[in-house]
């Protein structure tokens, strides 16, 4: 099964730069190569795909959009598993999706060691409790090794 190399020290700065800081706002994405400090306001696909190529320094690019990111990760093959495992403290860096309701749009947030890394609605860039959104859940792929 495919795994992405991620560099932990731009994951702990991009959330320390942006977490409770940037909003949310459905349609909103920056350029990939922004820096942390310049995003104000991003939807939950923007925030992933931005993030995810922000932390593997380019080397990564995931398409924009929730759907659009489920079938990377299918077609990528990334290993898909349990949303339960989300709730492990093992290291590993995780994708979840759910999926649209007709006429809805879809979520996308990371999850590690029982936290989500996301932007949602009302809030913006945060971490909640990784089952927070559990009945929702449509699949979860493991995207990292044990991040050191």
């Amino acid at each position: 099964m495919k795994t992405i190399p991620v560099d932990r020290t731009r994951l702990v700065e991009a959330l320390e730069s942006c977490e409770n800081r940037v909003t949310y706002n459905l349609g909103a994405k920056v350029p990939l190569d922004a820096e942390p400090g310049a995003i104000k306001k991003i939807d939950c696909s923007g925030w992933a795909r931005w993030l995810v190529h922000f932390i593997t320094h380019g080397e990564t690019t995931m398409p924009d959009g929730s759907q659009n990111q489920l079938a990377w990760c299918r077609e990528s093959n990334f290993k898909l598993t349990e949303f339960g495992n989300c709730a492990l403290t093992d290291g590993r860096l995780r994708i979840c999706f759910m999926r649209a309701k007709p006429g809805g749009h879809g979520h996308v947030w990371l999850c590690i060691n029982g936290r989500t890394i996301e932007s949602y609605g009302g809030h913006g860039v945060g971490r909640r409790k990784w089952d927070t959104l559990k009945r929702s859940v449509c699949a979860t792929y493991v995207l990292t090794e044990p991040l050191s």
